[in-house]
């Protein structure tokens, strides 16, 4: 799944409110933790529910309880309402803080754009003449990368790491992608400046770790 299919899917709202197919589960999960934004709305919206029921639940809890309850009293027990209003909470918070910002993003990635992307072809993989790419908090990166090919390779990764040397990207090329320059966009995020580094790995048979190939530096300077 990736992070637009999320988006126009609702993916972390369904996520949370358990309206996913098992398929859908696995590949939403999958992709989560590789994506900080919607990572950071299913732990979110996580908080919210369970906030709310336990605030819900203390109130509840200090109302008297009749001494006899007639059969099917389960229907009025604390808890359910405790879930019904969470549920309601949930809802309320989707529709004024999640889905306008999703529309948002929806809107923008789908408006016309002429976007700029930072070639690596050539780049230099020590000292300081390495190319720089501005970055603007909540926008994604664009860079333009040559895949040396291989017929040994069943496909290849590329994996991006921070000046700090954290994981920040990690994206799976086919071989039939591999035979033009490709588009590569990061995901937004608050990228700390310094010497990011894109390294290409071929992959090989099943259960056989990656070989390196490549490996290009970029600098990231944060525009304000």
């Amino acid at each position: 799944m990736t992070h637009m299919e999320a988006l126009q899917t609702f993916a972390a709202e369904r996520y949370l409110l358990n309206e996913l197919s098992g398929r859908e589960r696995d590949e939403f999960e999958e992709h989560f933790f590789e994506c900080q934004e919607c990572a950071l709305d299913v732990r979110a919206g996580a908080a919210f529910v369970t906030q709310a029921g336990t605030e819900l639940q203390s109130s509840t809890q200090a109302a008297p309880e009749p001494k006899r309850r007639p059969f099917f009293s389960f229907f009025t027990l604390p808890l359910a309402g405790v879930l019904v209003a969470a549920m309601a909470a949930l809802l309320i918070y989707q529709n004024v803080v999640t889905l306008p910002r999703l529309r948002g993003e929806i809107a923008t990635a789908e408006a016309p754009a002429a976007i700029t992307a930072t070639p690596l072809m050539g780049a230099a993989t020590r000292g300081e003449d390495v190319p720089t790419v501005s970055a603007t908090a909540g926008h994604p990166l664009y860079l333009n990368v040559d895949v040396p090919t291989d017929d040994r390779y069943a496909g290849y990764t590329l994996q991006v790491s921070g000046a700090d040397g954290s994981h920040v990207a990690s994206i799976n090329i086919s071989p039939e992608q591999a035979k033009n320059t490709l588009l590569v966009r990061i995901p937004a995020a608050e990228h700390s400046g310094g010497i990011y580094t894109l390294a290409i790995e071929g992959l090989q048979e099943a259960g056989m770790p990656g070989v390196q190939i490549a490996q290009y530096r970029f600098r990231v300077l944060n525009a304000n």
